[in-house]
């Protein structure tokens, strides 16, 4: 069976080329060639392969730092996908990556974001060197595209203390205005500036406040330990990556040995 979509693409169009070429334009209309072309189609979308991770958790969503394209942007852009199989063929390796120093020119945005169904949980991870260093975890049942990442739906984290501080920021909006985007924000309080506390920031857009400034967005901004940091006193970690991934109902842990190779 032939795997690789160029090829299926190639060889289709040579067969469409050959039948026209031979004079039998009266047999290969208009209307068969548009159904040739959505043969070529789907065949070549029903071979691009599911991206999972390690624990055979489905990789929604991958966050690029510092190539200034909105992670909240990318994220809400409903109708648009890296696993067609046009973005597969110009898609860096590193994309689906957890290794930061992989080469990778987007946010990879999964097509089960727009789907959302069949949802059991979702995780949320913070990696360094391709090592997870902080993650979240929710409930994803009877969730949607822009609900799940919530307190109430917390199961389980690398942060104990989330489930008994108090947060005045806790979703994927987050805070922001024109001078500052702090995404996937979650955050313990406000003190003005120099006396902001909390656990988990994107900072999508330069931020207003020296602990969010960044020469270059969008940058992740977390605590590696097991509790909230007071930002900008240098106990915050950076992430190289970020990523969203989800569990199925239904799907066992046997689907870690569809992991796709790295670079």
């Amino acid at each position: 069976m032939l795997r690789c979509p160029l090829l299926i693409l190639l060889l289709s169009l040579v067969a469409i080329d050959t039948a026209w070429s031979k004079g039998k334009k009266d047999v290969m209309n208009k209307k068969q060639l548009t159904a040739a072309v959505k043969n070529i189609q789907t065949q070549m979308e029903s071979r691009v392969t599911p991206v999972y991770l390690d624990n055979g958790y489905l990789l929604a969503f991958r966050v690029t730092p510092g190539i200034g394209v909105s992670v909240f942007d990318t994220y809400m852009r409903t109708g648009y996908d890296d696993d067609n199989y046009v973005a597969r063929l110009t898609m860096p390796c590193g994309c689906t990556s957890v290794d930061g120093s992989q080469p990778c020119d987007r946010h990879y945005r999964g097509k089960v974001l727009d789907t959302w169904s069949n949802i059991d949980r979702v995780r949320v991870s913070l990696y360094e060197g391709g090592e997870e260093k902080a993650f979240v975890e929710f409930d994803g049942n009877d969730s949607s595209l822009d609900n799940w990442f919530r307190r109430d739906r917390l199961v389980d984290s690398s942060w104990p203390d989330l489930s008994t501080e108090s947060q005045n920021y806790f979703s994927i909006a987050g805070h922001a205005r024109a001078d500052l985007g702090r995404r996937f924000f979650i955050n313990k309080s406000y003190a003005g500036c120099p006396y902001d506390f909390g656990w988990l920031a994107l900072i999508d857009v330069n931020d207003v406040c020296d602990w969010g400034k960044t020469s270059s967005t969008p940058k992740i901004l977390y605590s590696p330990g097991s509790s909230y940091v007071h930002w900008g006193k240098g106990a915050e970690a950076v992430a190289d990556v970020m990523t969203i991934s989800v569990k199925l109902r239904g799907i066992d842990d046997g689907c870690a040995a569809q992991v796709m190779p790295q670079c």
